[in-house]
């Protein structure tokens, strides 16, 4: 949180194409704001797949373990980074419904990543796939 109030987003965002650069697929886990899909968007037009992934808050809470502070699930989900989720959820055009086991979670990001390689004419080098 306080990357974000003192350097912003696009700062952020900035640095993770620096990072990853641009010779291939790259994969972001957990954009947690509308700026960061509207940053990458821009940046990369339709070459940037935004896929959500979402899980009952049953099924969440049946997984949930703790995040080292002594946090509850609630308490977690009402902290200010996780404010624009739901709203994220409702932009994305590809949503995985994680509501199943570890394997059925792989293979549907399996088939989305498939989709989107297939539609790029990209190749895929993650180790995970």
């Amino acid at each position: 949180m306080v990357l974000h109030e003192t350097k912003g987003q696009r700062w952020l965002c900035e640095r993770v194409l620096e990072r990853a650069g641009c010779s291939g697929l790259v994969v972001v886990d957990g954009l947690r704001w509308i700026e960061d899909a509207a940053f990458f968007h821009e940046r990369l037009g339709p070459s940037f797949v935004h896929v959500h992934v979402d899980a009952s808050v049953e099924a969440r809470a049946a997984r949930f373990v703790g995040d080292g502070t002594g946090r509850t699930l609630a308490e977690a989900d009402a902290q200010p980074v996780e404010a624009e989720i739901e709203a994220l959820g409702r932009l994305a055009p590809t949503r995985i419904a994680n509501e199943g086991g570890l394997d059925e979670l792989r293979q549907a990001v399996r088939d989305v990543a498939s989709r989107a390689i297939e539609a790029g004419g990209q190749e895929c080098r993650s180790q995970s796939l």
